[in-house]
Parts: structure tokens; C-alpha cells; sequence
């Protein structure tokens, strides 16, 4: 009778506990990378509590209903990107002007563009009396104001694949509540931080593309 020869042995247990990690890491979805740029309008002292305030209960939620890591890119001071003029009536033309910006970072810096890799742009005020967004559906650059806490997760939703008729206002630990991508703002209503079940299946369709 032969014998494996004990280096052999080791060798053969070593590959057969690597294979689970191998495998692993091939059905791992593919991650999200959200690459927000701060406004050169937002005052240093309102800069401290951005990513508590607007993007960490977010990141959680989109993390839990997709099962993705999503990362997240502070930028600042980044000349025309973070000093755009964004404000105005023409949201067609201001749109199209940040996506441009966006399309000449991606170029000059090698960066991907994909449906898994999305851009913002953080600014302390609205667009306009009635604006605090703008995207297109599917869309990999946007603009969302400070102006309420879900401003970017609303158009990071649209980005992903969400809209306005999957939205909900729901009943919640004792109050109306809207979730993130409810077209119009009620302040009476509460923040839900989350997105509608229907959104979730409409940006996990969306998301599954990547895989």
C-alpha cells in the first residue's frame, strides 16, 4: 500500500481549507462606491456631522436589503466639482453641466463608471424653491441638498434604480413617517431613514445587473 508522503499530506489539506474561501470570495456581490463631493458652500462647522447625519444610517440600510458593502468617498475642495453653480431654474442644463464635471473626474482620474459606482454632489442649499435633487433613473451622477437629511438618499435611490410611485408613508413608533424617496416633503411627517419594500425590489433589480 503507498502512503502520501506527510509534505503531500500538508499540501493537499492546505488546498482542500482554502477551497470555502475561494469560493466565497467568487459569489461575492459586487460592493457599491458612493463618491460624494462636499459643496465649497458648506461652512467647515457643518462638516463635522455629514456623515452621521446623512449617509451612515443609509449606508446600514442599503447594506442590510441588498447584502452588499457599500463604501463611502468624502471629497473636498476639488476646484470646479466642489464649486459648481448649481442653483437656479434650468434643472435640465445644471444637471447636465455636473454630469460632465463628473464624466471629466471619471476620465482624468481612472475611475470606474458602472451601476455599482455613483456621484454626488453635497450643496448647503436647494436648487431652487422647490428642488432638493436631481438625477435621472439609473443615472451615475447627482446633486442632493443639506436641506433635509434625506436628500441624498433620495437620489442615490433614483440612481439605483427607485422612484417616487414605489415610495410609502407609513405608521411608525407612533407617527407618520415617509421613506426616502417620497416626492413631496411634509414636515409634520417624520424621516423613515429607510426606502419602501417596493423600492428595495426595484434597486435590487436594478443592482443584480452587477452581479
Amino acid at each position: 500500500m503507498d502512503f502520501l508522503k506527510p509534505a503531500t499530506l500538508l499540501v493537499l489539506m492546505l488546498a482542500l481549507l482554502s477551497q470555502p474561501a475561494f469560493a466565497d470570495l467568487a459569489s461575492e456581490k459586487r460592493p457599491i462606491f458612493l463618491t460624494v463631493f462636499l459643496h465649497d458652500d458648506i461652512p467647515q462647522v457643518e462638516r463635522h456631522n455629514i456623515r452621521r447625519d446623512y449617509f451612515v444610517w443609509l449606508l446600514k440600510d442599503l447594506e442590510h436589503f441588498s447584502g452588499r458593502r457599500v463604501y463611502l468617498d468624502f471629497i473636498e475642495r476639488q476646484g470646479p466639482l466642489t464649486a459648481i453653480d448649481y442653483q437656479g431654474q434650468n434643472e435640465e442644463n445644471t444637471l447636465r453641466n455636473w454630469t460632465r464635471l463628473v464624466d471629466q473626474y471619471i476620465a482624468e482620474n481612472n475611475r470606474p463608471q458602472s451601476i455599482t459606482h455613483k456621484y454626488l454632489v453635497l450643496t448647503r442649499n436647494q436648487i431652487n424653491e422647490y428642488t432638493l435633487g436631481l438625477t435621472k433613473p439609473g443615472h451615475y451622477a447627482a446633486i442632493a441638498s443639506m436641506a433635509t437629511y434625506t436628500a441624498p438618499a433620495h437620489e442615490i435611490g433614483h440612481m439605483l434604480g427607485g422612484n417616487h410611485e414605489a415610495s410609502q408613508v407609513i405608521y411608525k413608533d407612533g407617527w407618520w413617517c415617509e421613506t426616502n424617496i417620497t416626492p413631496t416633503r411634509v414636515s409634520l411627517r417624520a424621516n423613515c431613514y429607510l426606502y419602501s419594500d417596493q423600492n428595495r425590489k426595484l434597486m435590487l433589480g436594478y443592482l443584480n445587473k452587477a452581479r
